[in-house]
């Protein structure tokens, strides 16, 4: 996450504080029953940096850094594989939309989206062998998800304020947050951490104020203000993965 945070902002700070949260955050002390996978999340941040390289510079380096660390990442686990899609579905929309904006030359276009075709070949590859035996087994066994479970597991907005119970500093919120719906407890303790909520509130704040000023500001037919680039890439894939969380009904206040 350091890396990823220092390509998108260059502020010594902020990416200090963007991988402290992304690597110890209470959401993880919530999730110790998911041990396999809490070890294996840092492949996720790479790829979306060589991703993002990869759309810019149209560079091989970069494409076989997205093969290996998306490839680690999805032979980790399919629970992270399936987050790591979001996240990079999000900065290939992104990246697409600068295309678009900015007039990008058709040999990067062309060349980036050769390339990006190339690890996903690569990456269907090494996945293909140890996919086909784990659905094998799945279909033998009976096993998978209704959508009943699915229902219950999905969050509801509040759950991002449930704590763990043995956090001692934020458990005295359990018996007004606790999710009454599902019997499902730890899939609803979701509560990142205070000090991560101010932040990406105050941040948000701000830039939103100044996103506004600056539409006030620009003439009728000058193009309004835009959000800035690292707060559209980090909001884009904050808001997809909240809503997808939701699953597939909603349900609020645990009703």
């Amino acid at each position: 996450m350091y890396a990823f945070a220092w390509d998108l902002t260059r502020s010594r700070k902020g990416v200090f504080l963007a991988a402290i949260i992304y690597g110890f955050c209470p959401w993880r002390l919530g999730q110790m029953g998911h041990m396999a996978q809490l070890l294996t999340y840092q492949w996720i941040p790479l790829a979306l940096l060589f991703l993002r390289r990869l759309m810019r510079e149209n560079r091989w380096r970069d494409a076989g850094g997205l093969f290996v660390c998306a490839g680690l990442q999805m032979l980790s686990s399919f629970y992270t594989a399936a987050f790591l899609a979001v996240g990079i579905a999000c900065v290939f929309f992104y990246e697409t939309v600068r295309w678009l904006r900015q007039g990008a030359s058709n040999r990067v276009v062309a060349g980036a989206i050769v390339k990006l075709l190339a690890v996903g070949l690569l990456i269907g590859a090494i996945l293909l062998p140890v996919t086909l035996p784990y659905y094998e087994v799945r279909n033998e066994l009976g096993l998978g998800r209704s959508l009943q479970e699915a229902i219950e597991t999905s969050a509801d907005p509040f759950d991002y304020l449930s704590a763990p119970v043995w956090n001692h500093l934020y458990n005295w919120t359990r018996p007004y947050l606790q999710n009454r719906f599902s019997k499902w407890g730890a899939e609803h303790w979701l509560f990142p951490g205070l000090v991560c909520l101010i932040l990406a509130l105050g941040e948000s704040v701000r830039i939103m104020r100044r996103w506004w000023k600056t539409r006030r500001k620009s003439p009728p037919t000058a193009p309004a203000g835009s959000l800035n680039e690292r707060t559209a890439v980090f909001l884009i894939i904050a808001v997809t993965a909240f809503v997808i969380s939701l699953g597939p009904r909603l349900h609020l206040w645990w009703e």
